[in-house]
């Protein structure tokens, strides 16, 4: 004989009879038994992404109580988080390079799991000058022409400026203007080119891509202006 039944706020009352010790059994109770079946709140505070450091700390908020635990979809490093009260913190270490999911499950006492989700990107790649214009060699370039460099990937435009991005005539650098739009750095001349002069672009190792890489080499070309 077993009789369960619940009060108002869903925990469970249980009687039963125990029969190991006879036939007839003695009757016991099971009170006040967790009838909870709520999820537990949890968060996953912002990450750091993209990023080019292979280790990062992260952290959110959890039922008071629960437990948390981290696990990613890379070979990166999976374990229990450490909470205090309501928050939580794990340190990822191993990151690879790409996406690496974040799934964080929190577990309360009566053993009901929630989840929250993130990823982390890892970009440890040097960007590179995928392409050029004027063209590397061009000759007969028009004096009006502005200098442009496409990189192979966003770039942080803080970093690029009148001194990472130069254009010289043989003797000096020029001056002018540069700007940055959709992975592009232009290099406006303040003034007409000279004609028939051979010109060198350089864009330095100063310059770095959105995580941070810098470029594994400067980038240089020459192109020489038509003869006017």
């Amino acid at each position: 004989y077993t009789s369960i039944a619940l009060d108002s706020s869903g925990k469970a009352y249980i009687s039963y009879y125990d029969i190991t010790n006879g036939a007839i059994g003695d009757l016991k109770y099971a009170t006040n038994a967790s009838g909870d079946t709520t999820p537990p709140s949890v968060s996953l505070n912002a990450v750091t992404s993209p990023t080019s450091v292979t280790s990062q700390t992260i952290t959110g908020t959890v039922e008071s109580g629960a437990t948390v635990s981290v696990a990613t979809s890379t070979a990166a490093s999976d374990g229990s988080a450490t909470v205090s009260g309501t928050t939580w913190s794990y340190t990822i270490t191993g990151l690879v390079e790409g996406a690496n999911g974040i799934t964080v499950t929190a577990t309360d006492t009566a053993g009901n799991t929630a989840t929250a989700s993130g990823s982390i990107t890892l970009d440890t790649t040097a960007p590179t000058v995928s392409s050029t214009s004027p063209a590397s060699g061009a000759v007969g370039v028009s004096a009006s022409s502005v200098i442009t460099a496409a990189f192979s990937e966003a770039m942080n435009s803080s970093t690029i400026t009148t001194s990472t991005f130069t254009v010289n005539n043989g003797t000096d650098n020029i001056s002018g203007a540069v700007s940055y739009s959709d992975t592009t750095a232009t290099f406006t001349p303040s003034a007409s080119l000279s004609s028939y002069t051979t010109y060198t672009a350089t864009i330095t190792t100063g310059v770095t891509d959105a995580t941070g890489n810098a470029m594994a080499a400067n980038a240089t070309w020459s192109f020489t202006t038509a003869d006017t």
